[in-house]
């Protein structure tokens, strides 16, 4: 691994799916990011942590909020948490949850400058 860092190889997406974090991380994100973004709004979401993500789905619920926002996503929480990761789309193109956050920041008009500022 420490060879790998050196000559400035980095691991295909199939490797880092293996180690990366699961939905439902990205889904405690999500609700944490949506819950402060739609502050007054009815989308607004629950801060839901993710043993409660892991008990119930709550997909509907996410999935709404992003759509209030601006990005169709298709989320995954439950007990049977899907294999993949969560998907984030803006006008039909697939982006990562950080651009999704940045395009909803911009449609909603309210912005972070630090992850502290949503993730409390």
């Amino acid at each position: 691994m420490e060879e790998k860092i050196k000559n400035n190889e980095v691991m295909s997406d199939e490797e880092l799916d293996k180690i990366s974090g699961g939905n439902e991380i990205e889904c405690e994100d999500d609700c944490s990011f949506l819950n402060a973004l739609l502050y007054g709004r009815p989308e607004r979401p629950r801060r839901y942590d993710r043993y409660d993500l892991y008990w119930k789905n709550h997909n509907t619920e996410i999935e709404n909020a992003w759509k209030a926002a601006g990005v169709d996503a298709v989320v995954y929480s439950g007990v049977y948490f899907n294999d993949g990761k969560n998907i984030y789309k803006v006008d039909g193109k697939v982006v990562t949850q950080e651009q999704a956050r940045q395009h909803a920041m911009n449609v909603i008009g309210k912005h972070f400058d630090h992850r502290y500022e949503w993730d409390w």
